[in-house]
């Protein structure tokens, strides 16, 4: 389904205040690495699992004024559309509440003909309701669209902000392949030397 136009130009406005190609990406290992909640080898810290992606736009933006700017836009325009859309849905729910309360005092009518007649009117309460309402269902339809777009799009800017970062600690902070030959040369000269004491006795 196509956005409406408002809505594109809404997206285009907030990520065009940072040019993503004029951002200078360091080619250090990301400072997330070396804190110590990262790094430590307690129990405590390895059963927990952080958002990496997350610790690494954090930093990201404490390091570049153009995405710092972006995410506080995108921040106010969250609790903009937020605080419009709560009085929306509560507009809506209250609406909803009237209507079953009313269909819910129709049941309680003993007589049929009088029942009928306030059903009838029920409904055209609601027709009227429904017709009055109509526009401002629409936008906040298209404004639930354009919030999940927009969500969308703040993950893959998380993910491109943060993969050239994570490349930099892999290619900076690769395990040294002879060091690791060495602990696999030393633990099977071990294996050999205990071997013949840890045999069980026939």
């Amino acid at each position: 389904m196509k956005l409406p136009t408002f809505i594109l130009i809404l997206c285009l406005s907030l990520f065009s205040c940072s040019n993503p190609s004029e951002t200078v990406v360091e080619e250090t290992t990301p400072e997330v690495f070396t804190q110590k909640d990262i790094m430590d080898d307690s129990y405590t810290s390895r059963s927990y699992h952080p958002d990496i992606i997350q610790k690494l736009f954090n930093e990201a933006v404490k390091k570049d004024a153009d995405l710092k700017a972006l995410t506080s836009s995108l921040r106010k325009t969250r609790e903009l559309s937020s605080d419009s859309m709560a009085r929306y849905v509560d507009y809506v729910s209250n609406n909803q509440d009237y209507w079953n309360a009313l269909n819910s005092y129709s049941n309680q009518l003993s007589d049929s003909s009088m029942r009928d007649e306030l059903d009838a009117m029920i409904n055209t309460l609601k027709e009227e309701h429904t017709q009055q309402t109509a526009p401002l269902d629409q936008l906040a339809s298209q404004i639930s669209d354009a919030q999940m777009t927009l969500h969308d799009l703040e993950i893959l800017m998380k993910i491109m902000v943060t993969a050239p970062m994570m490349a930099n600690y892999q290619k900076n902070e690769l395990p040294d392949i002879q060091q690791l030959e060495s602990v696999k040369a030393a633990l099977e000269s071990s294996l050999k030397e205990i071997e013949p004491y840890a045999k069980i006795q026939k």
